[in-house]
């Protein structure tokens, strides 16, 4: 992955490595359970966006190469693999 994409990405988990800093901080700090718990929502709903990113990027790029190349063992760990992330985010 290079390019704008990963550049993105990059500084989305940059946001998120700083929103875990600021939870721990308020942990530290003894801070309210409620902010605690608002924060970690914030995290988990970056953390989810971050996931439509790289999937984004996995579908437009590299399984329409895989789909439509001549390697049929590319084509079927293409095809697992986006099975296998179907099959994860049911059991979320």
């Amino acid at each position: 992955m290079s390019g704008e994409v990963a550049t993105d990405i990059h500084d989305h988990l940059r946001s998120i490595a700083e929103q875990i800093r600021r939870i721990d901080h308020l942990v530290e700090n003894d801070d309210c359970c409620i902010d605690i718990i608002v924060q970690i929502i914030a995290v988990q709903r970056a953390m989810r966006k971050l996931n439509r990113m790289v999937l984004n990027h996995y579908l437009h790029i590299c399984a329409i190469s895989a789909v439509f190349g001549p390697d049929a063992d590319e084509r079927e760990r293409a095809i697992e693999g986006i099975w296998s992330v179907f099959c994860a985010t049911d059991k979320m």
